[in-house]
């Protein structure tokens, strides 16, 4: 038999006491179309999105997804922290972190000595209040996008990684943007200087690698690449002008003395006909200002670190004679 339509007015996703408060019976609420991701709500059952099987699903959008689902449960003395909260806040993560916090359940926290929280698809945690500031993010309770930063220390072994989370935290605005930084620098060392906690010694080592002009999370590792194979540390996102002064590129990885430019080539340069064509004609008109540029791809990135590093260090030399 087929189930009587819900009221519109509840939506995709919502908790027991609102249906119950217009009318929703305990029968209905039963019923194999609704499912119960947490204890005391409802989602309505999405057949075509199940069926499109999890290939295409978008991960980070999975974990704000259920992020929303679990708020209209939350207790209020609960919050979203740690990779949870870092996905809501929209920082750069790896994605075997967004696969960790599917598999294991979203992260909420309370401030100690409160209950830490129980429940399914959910890992709690209990975080003291001089390590954590708490706002409202989008209707949701979220720790600060420095206490983020500071709490993914413990998730992250990779000091490169948090790096590149750090320059998310505070990437000024550039290129006309309309979003300025989620926090300053002087957050994120507070945030480090709050006390001992998993992963302090890791804070304090990425802290002074920490930029604001990175534009990606390719970007920082490239960066940190060159720097820790002792390679000078370039200018980012640097304006590079022609002979007649006007700006003719935003270099991603500048050395401005020698005029190289290094390049991250993301995806979307190969498989986007304009953007390759408009990344053709860009190069032609640096080198024909004198610049030399490398390019380097995500695979180099991430599999040939040393090759990469190699092409940089003889740029640079090839440009000091």
């Amino acid at each position: 038999m087929r189930p009587s339509a819900l009221p519109p007015n509840l939506g995709h996703a919502f908790s027991v006491a609102e249906a119950r408060d217009v009318g929703v019976s305990a029968a209905r609420l039963r019923h194999r179309d609704l499912e119960s991701p947490f204890r005391g709500m409802r989602v309505v059952v999405d057949e075509s999105a199940q069926s499109a099987g999890e290939d295409i699903a978008d991960l980070a959008e999975d974990i704000r997804r259920t992020c929303r689902q679990y708020a209209l449960v939350m207790p209020r003395d609960q919050f979203f922290s740690h990779i949870a909260a870092a996905v809501l806040w929209n920082l750069t993560l790896p994605p075997a972190l967004l696969l960790r916090c599917l598999e294991r359940g979203i992260d909420v926290a309370v401030l100690a000595p409160g209950r830490t929280p129980r429940s399914t698809r959910v890992i709690g945690h209990n975080v003291k209040a001089s390590h954590v500031s708490v706002r409202v993010h989008r209707g949701l309770r979220v720790s600060s996008p420095a206490s983020t930063w500071a709490c993914l220390a413990g998730e992250m072994t990779d000091t490169h990684e948090l790096v590149a989370v750090g320059d998310s935290v505070v990437r000024e605005p550039l290129f006309g943007s309309r979003t300025g930084a989620l926090a300053t620098l002087n957050e994120l060392e507070a945030a480090v200087s709050a006390g001992r906690r998993p992963g302090v010694l890791r804070l304090r080592e990425a802290l002074p690698l920490v930029r604001t002009r990175s534009l990606s999370r390719p970007e920082s590792l490239l960066r940190l690449l060159l720097v820790s194979n002792g390679i000078p540390e370039p200018e980012l996102n640097h304006p590079i002008r022609d002979h007649a002064g006007e700006v003719i590129a935003w270099g991603d990885l500048v050395y401005p003395r020698e005029r190289v430019v290094v390049e991250f080539e993301g995806d979307h340069h190969r498989v986007n006909r304009e953007q390759w064509t408009s990344d053709i004609l860009r190069q032609e008109r640096l080198e024909r200002c004198g610049w030399l540029v490398v390019r380097v791809t995500g695979v180099q990135l991430m599999n040939q670190g040393a090759a990469v590093a190699g092409r940089v260090r003889r740029a640079l030399r090839e440009r000091s004679w």
